[in-house]
């Protein structure tokens, strides 16, 4: 949104403004934007950042603008897969696949039918 402000700012003539509106854009949106993503993935998801910044940069040039959204999935992925096979197949192995368990607290049921007389359509 600000670059278009920013944009049309520079082409009026404010040319102070516009520079006030880019260097806002980049330094304040731009840096709350990628610092948020990265504290939300490790809250949310419980994936490390790095993952989060290799898989970016992995998956731009294998899968071009859908890289930004695969790259970091399928690479979250790989290590998860890496790190059971680790605990499955190599004896003597410590490394433990992360499952979380925030969901455990809640319990889900799902409701069952009760067979009454009310339930029963006659025919006739």
């Amino acid at each position: 949104v600000w670059v278009p402000i920013a944009l049309s700012l520079w082409l009026a003539g404010d040319i102070g403004s516009g520079i006030g509106m880019t260097a806002y854009g980049f330094i304040i949106i731009g840096g709350v934007d990628n610092v948020a993503r990265f504290l939300l993935q490790k809250v949310l998801a419980d994936i490390h950042p790095l993952i989060t910044i290799f898989g970016v940069l992995i998956g731009i040039p294998m899968f071009g603008f859908w890289g930004v959204i695969f790259g970091p999935l399928l690479l979250s992925l790989f290590v998860l897969f890496f790190n059971m096979y680790r605990h499955e197949y190599i004896p003597g192995s410590t490394a433990q696949p992360r499952v979380t368990t925030r969901m455990k607290s809640r319990k889900f049921s799902i409701p069952r039918y009760k067979k009454t007389k009310e339930n029963n359509l006659k025919t006739s």
